[in-house]
């Protein structure tokens, strides 16, 4: 008997029927690509039936904004290892979303750390808002803080005439 394996289960090659076939998902065909289209498909039906609808969380921390995106959670790509700059530490679940990002038309498949992501809900939309007004406060401060640092006095050409002087300054035989 011949057997592979597909998506964590077994598949089965029957001489004496000429198929392939995989009992755990009630599967069986001559051809081995269409037992495994079967099992794809299986699951992707089980995937679609699983969809969350969530929110993207966009983030532009030079300009202390944060926006909404509609998006949908397709499939769970699996726990990876984090990066230095993430903010757990170990491993990281990640999942496939679908949005609309951008001046897109057309939305996209992207894999997102599930942290990046946030419920629909009120209390998200009143964080989100609260996070923008604290966004402006810290703008606001941001354009006071250049004004002050444009205020200070700085130096001129005239404040440093010698310096330029000595600069140009060429020594003449004996004047050492």
């Amino acid at each position: 008997m011949i057997k592979t394996e597909h998506r964590g289960y077994e598949i089965h090659f029957s001489e004496n029927m000429d198929e392939w076939s995989c009992r755990d998902c009630n599967v069986t065909h001559q051809s081995l690509l269409k037992v495994k289209a079967a099992i794809d498909k299986l699951h992707l039906k089980l995937r679609k039936e699983s969809a969350v609808e969530c929110f993207e969380i966009d983030t532009d921390l030079s300009n202390f904004k944060v926006k909404l995106i509609d998006a949908k959670l397709i499939d769970f790509t699996g726990m990876k290892p984090a990066r230095s700059w993430d903010r757990e530490s170990g491993k990281i679940p990640f999942v496939a979303s679908v949005a609309k990002r951008g001046n897109k038309e057309r939305a996209a498949r992207q894999e997102k750390n599930l942290s990046s992501l946030a419920p629909i809900s009120a209390e998200t939309r009143a964080a989100i808002d609260e996070a923008n007004r604290r966004g402006q406060e810290a703008r606001e401060a941001r354009t006071a803080f250049n004004e002050a640092l444009k205020a200070i006095p700085r130096l001129a050409l005239d404040d440093i005439g010698g310096l330029i002087k000595a600069s140009d300054h060429k020594f003449e035989e004996g004047e050492v």
